[in-house]
């Protein structure tokens, strides 16, 4: 990987740890993420390599979920764009358009991730490191090109179909960008949007499994949601969709599997 000018390096993620102390850190330009049971395109490395500019600390490409066959299940094809500034970075990041919450599909400078650390999560440690991965970046630039093959196993931990409370990370992720960017009311309240999204998808998810663990579903997202009310301006959250989010979230909250009930009402 160090057959370019820029030097490109894979990293392994262990949650918990500082990135900066890779034994590779010294020697590279840029770090990208690749599972072990994923595969790429052979012209990943030197394609992205060509789009880098002086400024440039994140480079996105576009990915593809594809089956142990090699099936290709979805296409995650994203638009070109270029965005300036790291609050505007972090932002953009935050509004879910044009993005993916991967890391396999980036590149990072260095010094983007020398004094980050993987949130000891077992879901969405990756959202976590991209929104303050994102607000340390001078610029991004995202390409449309398909370079990475992002393999779903049906039992795996990601898949839709499987539920557990350990998904419960993903809101706690959320929940630590709104209180990491407390002062900044805007990236606050995106990432409530974040948080709102999930906790209405996982309950959905719980419903179609005969609620198994909605009790506790419930208790151990209680105090997150109650921050969430209190902590999220809908008005910087743009489409109608995700404030009803807001709305489902709250009436679930209340109602708890009666909303299943009553939900043919708001609908």
């Amino acid at each position: 990987m160090g057959c370019f000018a820029t030097c490109i390096c894979g990293m392994k993620k262990k949650n918990g740890a500082p990135l900066g102390v890779h034994r590779s850190w010294r020697l590279c330009d840029y770090f990208l993420f690749v599972d072990a049971d994923d595969y790429i395109d052979a012209e990943m490395y030197s394609t992205m390599a060509r789009y880098i500019g002086k400024d440039t600390d994140i480079l996105e490409a576009g990915c593809r979920l594809v089956s142990v066959t090699g099936k290709i299940l979805q296409r995650v094809s994203l638009q070109s764009e270029s965005i300036e500034g790291g609050r505007n970075c972090a932002v953009h990041y935050l509004k879910q358009k044009n993005v993916t919450n991967y890391m396999c599909n980036k590149l990072y400078r260095r010094e983007l991730l020398s004094t980050l650390t993987f949130a000891d999560l077992r879901y969405s440690e990756d959202f976590y490191v991209n929104v303050l991965s994102h607000f340390k970046a001078r610029k991004k630039v995202i390409i449309p090109q398909e370079f990475y093959n992002y393999v779903i196993h049906s039992e795996q931990s990601t898949s839709a179909y499987n539920f557990s409370l350990a998904r419960v990370d993903t809101i706690k992720a959320g929940i630590m960008i709104m209180k990491a960017f407390q002062s900044d009311d805007e990236m606050r309240s995106l990432a409530g949007g974040y948080v709102y999204s999930y906790y209405v998808t996982f309950a959905n998810m719980l419903q179609q499994q005969g609620y198994k663990e909605w009790d506790k579903y419930r208790k151990q997202t209680f105090r997150y949601i109650v921050y969430c009310f209190f902590n999220t301006n809908l008005k910087y959250i743009s489409s109608e969709r995700e404030k009803k989010f807001k709305e489902k979230a709250l009436r679930i909250f209340l109602l708890g599997k009666k909303y299943h009930f009553f939900e043919w009402m708001w609908e």
